[in-house]
């Protein structure tokens, strides 16, 4: 392989740790960051009614660790976590008006830090991107044997749909 390729790793890193960085500066003054944001974007994008498990895989972090956050933003009023009426034992995620209403301004305040770290980068080459960090992401999930986030939201990974038992 060519000398490049070895950056590619390191350089994804430094990259997604500059940006959660700036976004998490952004989001601080509301108590809040990105791991946080996402959680109630991912509820907002189709995921209410999703038990923890089922967000937890989607993420790709551990349960305990999203059970933390989901505290949070619980304790926040932000999203309720209500019984599985298939497993008494599981929660299903919703947001509440308060975590809809918070959501927006977050969502604001993401796009312009998007933009401000894209602000020279041509519509072709995102588009080129996303279509790469998207193989590379089914690439993942075929060499370790793990559903894509993709994937899992096609129906081909093994995580249930809402309704289904976890």
């Amino acid at each position: 392989m060519e000398d490049y390729v070895s950056e590619i790793g390191p350089l994804l890193g430094r990259v997604s740790r500059k940006w959660r960085r700036a976004v998490d500066a952004r989001l601080a003054r509301d108590g809040l960051s990105q791991a946080r944001w996402l959680i109630l974007y991912y509820l907002q994008q189709d995921m209410e009614g999703y038990t923890q498990r089922e967000l937890a895989r989607h993420l790709g972090i551990e349960e305990p660790t999203l059970a933390r956050t989901l505290d949070h933003l619980e304790g926040r009023r932000l999203l309720t976590r209500r019984p599985c009426e298939h497993d008494r034992r599981a929660k299903r995620l919703w947001l509440t008006a308060a975590g809809r209403e918070v959501l927006q301004g977050l969502n604001e305040v993401i796009d312009e830090t998007r933009q401000a770290l894209l602000r020279d980068v041509e519509p072709d080459h995102l588009l080129a991107l996303i279509d790469t960090l998207q193989r590379i992401e089914r690439n993942w999930g075929k060499a370790y044997g793990l559903p894509s986030a993709r994937a899992a939201e096609s129906g081909a990974a093994d995580a249930a749909e809402p309704g289904g038992t976890d």
